[in-house]
């Protein structure tokens, strides 16, 4: 089985001129923005490093203790390493790193350019905008949860002007923009809601297992001007890939662990000659967890959900954890619990009706789940239909 790794290792000596931009180079991409570029590659678009000199000196910060808020770092060291030895990679001009964490305003943002041959404009560049997803940072999974009630969070904002400076400053090169879990979304995002002159430059959005919109968002002029050019990657038994409403294209993949949080994993993905290993079906799984949520949240108003989302992160700050991977240990369980109970009665009255809704959304969609259980293979259909033919509707209207 192949992952990403092992397609730089493969294809790596190949020149985008000779071979151009592929499904695995999104993907490569989009996990190259997970990576600290700080004071490495500028904030400008003056293009004056390149990604194998900036992938050096991220090494030597990382072996040095840096990175601290990057999931999956030791992956992330080991495809470093390749794209150091691949022509096809370490090559390739890298500006526009912006990096942005804040706890006022409750963002989360990081982008960065890659500059590629564009091989149906030869001796020309084509930019790769690739987005951030989500860190390790509390602040970062604040933002996420905040899209359970906002129309749009300053991430995705801040996406929208990245895009729009990327194209200002590379004005005739085409447009290719990506990236994983929130960084799809904001990949998405920024595509539909940019101006005319830097959406008619974008030739592709690859969401790769972000979350999708609400309903009003998605039935936007931009979103049904740039559908056509949108695909969203998921694995099969996909969680956050299919939150919330999304455009119908979407490529259904396999990934090499059987758990459904692990799928989120992109070094999971199997990538063969290139392209994603692509199955034809999502789980039932994944369709009783989307179907679950869906009812959940649509169950309870937008001022709930904030105030529930609110009322969440003000009992996990109560520990003192600034990394989500921290929170989890008996203490800060037990610092929870006690936390509760200083909440004000209107939040703590929030928090118990959104858990009794969950069991009431949970339990009406479990004997549906286990039926398809029991007369299937475990297979449920690309997308649940009822989202898949939401969407169509709504974006062929």
């Amino acid at each position: 089985m192949q992952n990403m790794i092992e397609y730089v290792k493969w294809r790596g000596d190949i020149s985008f001129k000779a071979f151009p931009i592929c499904e695995a180079d999104y993907l490569v991409f989009a996990q190259l923005s997970y990576l600290p570029f700080e004071g490495i590659v500028d904030e400008s678009f003056d293009a004056k490093t390149t990604l194998g000199q900036a992938a050096k000196k991220v090494l030597e910060n990382i072996e040095a203790g840096g990175g601290r808020y990057v999931i999956s770092l030791a992956e992330n060291v080991l495809l470093l390493r390749e794209v150091l030895r691949s022509p096809r990679f370490s090559e390739l001009p890298i500006c526009g790193f912006v990096d942005i964490l804040s706890e006022k305003k409750q963002e989360q943002f990081s982008a960065v350019t890659f500059l590629i041959p564009d091989h149906e404009d030869p001796g020309n560049c084509a930019c790769v905008v690739a987005y951030r997803g989500t860190d390790s940072t509390l602040v970062g999974w604040k933002e996420d949860f905040n899209m359970a009630f906002s129309r749009a969070v300053p991430a995705q904002l801040d996406a929208v002007h990245y895009l729009e400076r990327a194209h200002r400053a590379y004005p005739l090169q085409r447009l290719f923009v990506c990236g994983h879990s929130k960084g799809g979304n904001l990949a998405s995002y920024s595509a539909a809601f940019c101006d005319g002159d830097t959406s008619d430059a974008i030739a592709a959005v690859r969401n790769l297992d972000g979350p999708g919109f609400p309903e009003d968002v998605l039935m936007s002029a931009g979103f049904r001007k740039i559908a056509s050019r949108i695909e969203n990657v998921v694995p099969s038994s996909s969680i956050v890939g299919i939150l919330f409403e999304n455009t119908d294209r979407f490529v259904v993949i396999r990934s090499y662990s059987n758990s459904l949080p692990f799928q989120h994993n992109p070094f999971t993905w199997e990538i063969e000659r290139g392209g994603y290993v692509e199955v034809e079906r999502i789980t039932d799984s994944s369709v009783y967890i989307d179907d679950t949520i869906t009812k959940w949240l649509s169950s309870m108003t937008d001022s709930m959900r904030e105030k529930l989302v609110n009322g969440i992160f003000a009992l996990v700050n109560a520990t003192g954890v600034d990394d989500v991977r921290k929170f989890f240990n008996g203490k800060n369980i037990m610092t929870v619990l006690r936390e509760v109970k200083k909440l004000d009665p209107d939040t703590r009255k929030v928090m118990n009706d959104a858990i009794s809704l969950f069991n009431s959304a949970s339990g009406n969609n479990l004997p549906k789940f286990v039926d398809k259980l029991i007369r299937s293979t475990g297979s449920a259909g690309t997308l649940p239909e009822r989202k898949r033919e939401n969407n169509r509707i709504k974006l062929n209207t």
